[in-house]
């Protein structure tokens, strides 16, 4: 998973700028951990993705965008991680309670 997110930074690294549209494949990919299941898996990939995004700033500064943006941009990732890994856990539990039930 880890693997997925440097190597996206690297495709953004190379792409010129602007990059706001492609900037998508952040969110995709914290959303997709979350179709594996595993809430770890989501906290995982939503860091990994928070990191990737900081480091792709670092080396890859735009002049033209406002300093508000990234952070805005880093928040709501924060926000998506956290609501995918709370619906994963939500599904998990009712999995296990229909599970019991049939049982």
């Amino acid at each position: 998973s880890a693997a997925d997110a440097v190597l996206l930074t690297m495709m953004l690294t190379i792409a010129e700028h602007p990059l706001g549209p492609l900037l998508i494949g952040y969110p995709l990919l914290v959303v997709t951990a979350g179709l594996f299941f595993r809430v770890r898996l989501v906290w995982f990939m939503t860091c990994v993705c928070l990191v990737s995004y900081a480091v792709l700033l670092a080396t890859n500064p735009d002049a033209d965008t406002p300093p508000h943006y990234p952070a805005i941009f880093a928040v709501a990732l924060a926000v998506l991680g956290f609501a995918v890994a709370y619906q994963v856990h939500r599904v998990r539990a009712l999995s296990r309670y229909y599970e019991r039930r049939r049982l």
